[in-house]
C-alpha cells in the first residue's frame, strides 16, 4: 500500500466509494474519524471494511466491471482483510495531515511523499503488526508494505496508524475523542450525511486555503486566456466568470467544509454532497429555508421525458442568490431586454418547473420542443405573461452569426380549456452566405422542426403555463396539471425517486436515461452507425435534489440499481465478441491467501 496524491486519492475514492455503500445503520459518524486530527485537509472514512468490500465485489460481478485496484480506500480494504489481527467488520480512515514539518504534502506529483495515514482497526495489534513483518510492537515500528519501507503505530483502543512518510507518526496524534471538532466543523449540513454515510469524503476548507486560493487563480488565468481567445464574443459571458470567481471566493472565506457521502442498498446508490458556511456568514443566510420542489413537479405535465425540474424561489435567500445573477448579466447593447430580465421580478415569482418531453422524431426534423412544457408559480400571473411578451418581441431583427429572428406575439390568440391563450413565433432567416449557415441550418431544424418555432402562455390560478410548441394536447394536459397538482409527480418512477431525495428540498432534476439512450440510438441509426443494442424495457431515471437549510446545502443524487445494471448490460452487449480482459478470471493469489498489503 501506499498513499498517493491527495487529489488522485479523492478521484478515485469518490468512484469507488460509489460502489462501496451499505445498508443504512445507526446515525452515528464513521468511528475511524474519531481518531483523525481536526487539522487534515482531506479525510476519506469507510464505515466498515468487510461490509465495503463485499459490496463492491458484488456490485461488480453484477455490473461485469473489474474489482478497485490501486491505491484508494476500497483496495487498500481489500487487501488488508484476512491479516492476522485486523478487525475486518470495524471502521477505517484514511487522512491527509501535517508532516513533521507542519507542512501538508498532497498533490498529482507528491506520489509517496504525501503527507498520508490510513488509520485501520485491530482487534490483536500484535498479531497485526507481526503479520507485517514487524520485529517489535511498541512505538513507531517499521513494517513492509507492498514490499516498500512503512510505518506503524498502535493508537490504543482497537485502532493503528500506517503511513509510508519517514517521522510523520512520531508526533501523530490519533487518541480518541476528535469526533466533538469535526462535528462542529461539519454543522448540520455535513454531519447529517457523516452520521448515514458508509463512505464518506471530508474537505476541511479551513485547511485547505492554500489549495484553494491556487485553483482559483488558475481557473482565473485559464478564463482570462478563453476572453482573450473569444475576443468581442466574451463580452457576454464577463459577468458570468466574474459571478464564478466570486463563488470560489465566498466559498474558500466562508465555507466550514464539503462532504460527499455515498451509499448502496438494494434501491440502488444514493451520494450526497455537502457544504457547511460559517454561522452568521451571507452564504449561510442564503441557505436558511425549506423549499417544495415536489410540488412543482407535480404541476408540469405526466409524460416520457428527457430532463424534468423544479426550483423553489420562495425563500428570500434563493431570492438573492438569483438577484446577485440577474445583476451580473449584462446584456449587449442592442440586445434589448436581456434573457435574465424576468429576475428582476424574482420577488413575485415562487418557483419554476419545466419538461423537455420525449419526442420520437427530435433530432430528425421534429423539433426537440415539440413536448417542451413549464409552469411558473407567480403572484402576478398577468404581469408575468407581461414580461414574456416583452422578451418575445425584444428578440424581433435580433442577429447573432448567420441567423436573424423574426419573432412575433399575439394576445388573446385562442381559447384552451376555457382560458384564453396567447400565442408567438420564431423564425431563424440564415444568411447562406456565411460560412457556418449549414451548421446553423442543421442545429435549427434539430432544435425547431422544418417549421417556424412557436408556442403558447396561458395564466391560471398561482402562475402561468407555457408550451414550446403549437401543441394543444400538450396545452390542455399542461393547464390540467397546474390546476389540479395531478402531473408529473403522480408517475411511479418519479414517486420512487421523491422517497429518496430530501423532503424539503428546494431544487428537483431527473433525467430520462431510456428516452435519452432511445434518442442517441435513433441519431446514430439515422447516421448509418451505432451500436447494435436492446435497451431493457425499463430504465428509471436518474434524480437529483438538493435542500438548502441549516447554513448550507445538500445535493442528493439518486442512482437506481435498474438503471446501473442496465448501464452494465449495454456495456457487455457493445463488448461482446471482442477482446475484453475484463472477462479474464482475476489471478490466483499464493495458497489462495489474501495478499499481505
Amino acid at each position: 500500500m501506499t498513499c498517493k496524491t491527495g487529489s488522485r486519492l479523492i478521484t478515485s475514492a469518490s468512484l469507488l466509494a460509489m460502489l462501496a455503500g451499505l445498508n443504512p445503520a445507526l446515525a452515528v459518524p464513521p468511528a475511524a474519524l474519531d481518531r483523525v486530527p481536526d487539522n487534515a485537509p482531506v479525510v476519506v472514512a469507510l464505515r466498515s471494511m468487510q461490509a465495503a468490500t463485499e459490496k463492491v465485489n458484488k456490485f461488480s460481478e453484477s455490473m461485469g466491471i473489474p474489482r478497485p485496484e490501486g491505491d484508494n480506500p476500497i483496495a487498500m480494504a481489500q487487501k488488508m482483510l484476512g491479516t492476522p489481527g485486523l478487525n475486518a467488520g470495524g471502521s477505517m480512515a484514511v487522512a491527509i495531515v501535517p508532516g513533521p514539518d507542519g507542512k501538508v504534502i498532497m498533490g498529482e506529483d507528491a506520489g509517496d511523499k504525501t503527507t498520508g495515514v490510513v488509520i485501520v482497526p485491530v482487534s490483536d495489534y500484535a498479531a497485526f503488526v507481526k503479520a507485517m513483518g514487524a520485529e517489535k510492537s511498541d512505538g513507531v515500528t517499521s513494517v513492509n508494505i507492498d514490499g516498500k519501507p512503512g510505518f506503524i503505530k498502535d493508537l490504543q483502543g482497537g485502532f493503528a496508524a500506517i503511513t509510508v512518510v519517514p517521522g510523520l507518526l512520531d508526533k501523530f496524534d490519533g487518541a480518541a475523542g476528535k469526533g466533538p471538532k469535526h462535528a462542529a466543523m461539519l454543522g448540520k449540513n455535513g454531519g447529517g450525511i457523516a452520521d448515514t454515510a458508509d463512505v464518506l469524503i471530508i474537505a476541511n476548507v479551513a485547511h485547505l486555503q492554500d489549495q484553494l486560493k491556487d485553483g482559483r487563480t488558475r481557473m482565473k488565468d485559464q478564463m482570462e486566456q478563453a476572453t482573450m481567445m473569444l475576443g468581442d464574443q466574451a463580452a457576454g459571458i464577463g459577468g458570468s466568470l466574474a459571478l464564478l470567481d466570486t463563488v470560489m471566493g465566498t466559498f474558500a472565506k466562508d465555507a466550514t467544509c464539503g462532504v460527499l457521502g455515498l451509499t448502496l442498498n438494494e434501491s440502488g446508490i444514493t451520494a450526497d454532497l455537502g457544504t457547511q458556511f460559517k454561522e452568521g456568514t451571507e452564504p449561510a443566510g442564503f441557505f436558511s429555508s425549506t423549499g417544495n420542489a415536489g410540488g412543482l413537479i407535480a404541476r408540469i405535465p405526466n409524460l416520457p421525458f428527457y430532463f424534468a425540474g423544479a426550483i423553489d424561489t420562495s425563500s428570500p435567500g434563493l431570492r438573492q442568490i438569483f438577484k446577485n445573477i440577474a445583476k451580473a448579466q449584462t446584456p449587449q447593447a442592442g440586445d434589448g431586454a436581456s434573457p435574465m430580465s424576468f429576475l428582476a421580478n424574482i420577488d413575485k415569482l415562487g418557483g419554476f418547473s419545466g419538461i423537455l418531453g420525449a419526442s420520437p422524431n427530435a433530432l430528425s426534423g421534429g423539433g426537440l420542443f415539440v413536448n417542451t412544457s413549464t409552469f411558473v408559480a407567480t403572484s402576478d400571473p398577468a404581469g408575468y405573461t407581461a414580461l414574456l411578451a416583452e422578451q418575445i418581441k425584444a428578440a424581433n431583427g435580433r442577429k447573432e452569426g448567420p441567423v436573424t429572428t423574426k419573432s412575433t406575439y399575439k394576445a388573446g390568440a385562442a381559447e384552451v380549456s376555457g382560458i384564453k391563450v396567447d400565442s408567438w413565433s420564431m423564425t431563424m432567416d440564415i444568411d447562406q452566405n456565411d460560412p457556418t449557415a449549414m451548421q446553423a441550418q442543421m442545429m435549427s431544424s434539430m432544435l425547431f422542426g422544418m417549421g417556424e418555432f412557436g408556442g403558447m402562455n396561458a395564466p391560471v390560478d398561482g402562475g402561468v403555463v407555457s408550451t414550446y410548441s403549437m401543441n394543444t394536447p400538450l396545452l390542455t394536459s399542461a393547464i390540467e396539471a397546474a390546476k389540479t397538482g395531478t402531473g408529473l409527480a403522480s408517475a411511479s418512477d418519479i414517486k420512487e425517486a421523491a422517497s429518496r431525495l430530501p423532503a424539503d428540498r428546494s431544487l428537483e432534476l431527473h433525467i430520462g436515461v431510456k428516452p435519452l439512450m432511445d434518442a442517441a440510438l435513433g441519431l446514430a441509426a439515422m447516421f448509418g452507425g451505432g451500436p447494435d443494442v436492446t435497451l431493457p424495457e425499463k430504465i428509471s431515471p436518474i434524480s437529483i435534489g438538493a435542500s438548502t437549510t441549516n447554513g448550507g446545502m445538500v445535493l442528493r443524487v439518486v442512482l437506481p440499481m435498474d438503471t446501473m445494471k442496465a448501464f452494465g448490460d449495454i456495456a457487455k452487449q457493445m463488448n461482446e465478441g471482442g477482446d475484453d480482459d475484463m472477462d479474464d478470471p482475476a489471478p490466483a493469489q499464493d495458497g489462495g491467501k489474501p495478499p499481505r498489503f
